[in-house]
């Protein structure tokens, strides 16, 4: 990996945002105990992360309309504001949560995981659910605030959140091993069919074919560029 910084890089006389790269390699001890970010057909998925109280604070809406979004991909990319900071990180909790997760890898429970980060919560669930070729029907009504916007609760950059796949067969062991962690296990729903959907509630808020989802995901640079397949 390069250790260029690209701080003064231009194109055309445009100017573009520094873009540092941080590259790192893992020792596995034991191969056969690893996951990828793909979700398997009809497992759970469940997301794992700092207590309710500590990550609903971090997302209420503040008299800003836009701080629990700050930095954020969709805040940039969508609406056209490279504003804010992002959330902050909690370094005991993040630590907890990294724990949990690679315990309950090595104890066989989890088969796939994948952490929210660039694009949030809806981006890491459909990127597991286009890996995978599966579908799956998601409540998100559990991971936030009441009053955190829609947007929010599906593109926020809070840190410290995985969401991880596993057979119902071993939730009660997952529970077991998040409650004596001291971080939060929330229920998100099952994989299988064709959709992706999101709910809150009774509120469906996202619903596209996984095809669809896909084409976007494979061909969104291309559209955006005007070439190939996209074109």
């Amino acid at each position: 990996v390069s250790g260029n910084v690209s701080l003064y890089n231009e194109t055309s006389g445009q100017s573009i945002v520094p873009t540092p790269v941080v590259g790192m390699v893992g020792l596995l001890d034991d191969v056969t105990r690893h996951t990828g970010l793909a979700w398997p057909a009809d497992v759970q998925l469940c997301l794992i992360q700092p207590s309710i109280d500590a990550v609903s604070s971090s997302v209420t809406m503040s008299s800003t309309p836009h701080a629990p979004l700050g930095a954020s991909e969709y805040l940039a990319g969508v609406l056209g504001h490279e504003v804010g900071v992002p959330p902050p990180l909690d370094l005991a909790a993040e630590r907890a949560v990294q724990a949990v997760v690679l315990a309950a890898i090595r104890a066989g429970l989890v088969l796939a995981a994948h952490d929210c980060s660039e694009g949030g919560l809806a981006v890491t669930l459909a990127e597991g659910c286009i890996a995978g070729g599966v579908g799956a029907d998601l409540d998100l009504g559990d991971t936030s605030a009441p009053a955190a916007r829609a947007d929010v609760l599906l593109f926020h950059e809070a840190a410290s959140r995985i969401v991880v796949a596993c057979v119902p067969a071993a939730l009660p062991d997952l529970h077991a091993q998040t409650a004596a962690a001291g971080v939060a296990l929330i229920m998100l729903g099952s994989t299988g069919g064709d959709q992706f959907i999101l709910r809150r509630g009774a509120t469906v808020i996202a619903h596209m074919a996984l095809a669809a989802a896909t084409d976007a995901w494979q061909h969104g640079l291309d559209r955006a560029l005007g070439t190939g397949r996209g074109d």
